[in-house]
C-alpha cells in the first residue's frame, strides 16, 4: 500500500499545472525549489472555506496545509514567521488566538513588514508568487 506522501509525490509528478516556487527552507543555505500543485492549492482553498471534514484532517493533512502555506507568497510566509517569533518571545501563556493577539498587539500593525521589506520588494510580482527574503532587516527566528 502506498503512503499518502508517495501517492502525493506521484500526483505532483503527473501534474502539469504546478506553480514553481523557490523557498529558502534551509535556513539561508540556499534556495530549494518546491511546487504547489493544482490539487494542493484546491486543498488549501477547501480548508479556508471550511470544506475539509474534521475526520479527513489528519496529520498528513496538517503537513500538506503547512507545505501549501509555506509555498505561498512572501507576505503570508513573513506573517507566519512574525507570529512564530512573537510566540517564542512571549512571557505569558495564551489560551486562544485572541489572548495571544491581545498580548502582542504590535502584530496588528499591518505595516510592520515594511520594517523588514521595502515596499518595492514586498509588493512585487515575484513576492506574490514565491518567498523572497527581507531586503531591509531579517525577521528574527
Amino acid at each position: 500500500m502506498k503512503s499518502v506522501g508517495q501517492a502525493h509525490d506521484k500526483q505532483l509528478q503527473r501534474s502539469r499545472g504546478d506553480q514553481t516556487v523557490a523557498a529558502d527552507l534551509r535556513g539561508g543555505r540556499g534556495a530549494m525549489e518546491h511546487r504547489l500543485s493544482i490539487e494542493d492549492a484546491a486543498f488549501r482553498r477547501a480548508f479556508e472555506a471550511c470544506e475539509v471534514a474534521p475526520p479527513a484532517f489528519d496529520h498528513a493533512a496538517h503537513v500538506r496545509l503547512a507545505y501549501a502555506y509555506l509555498c505561498e507568497c512572501s507576505l503570508t510566509r513573513a506573517w507566519i514567521m512574525a507570529v512564530d517569533h512573537f510566540m517564542q518571545q512571549s512571557s505569558s501563556d495564551s489560551d486562544s488566538a485572541a489572548s495571544f493577539i491581545s498580548s502582542n498587539a504590535q502584530l496588528l500593525d499591518s505595516k510592520i513588514m515594511l520594517t523588514h521589506y521595502s515596499a518595492e520588494v514586498l509588493f512585487s510580482a515575484t513576492a506574490r508568487q514565491t518567498f523572497v527574503q527581507p531586503d531591509i532587516q531579517a525577521i528574527p527566528p
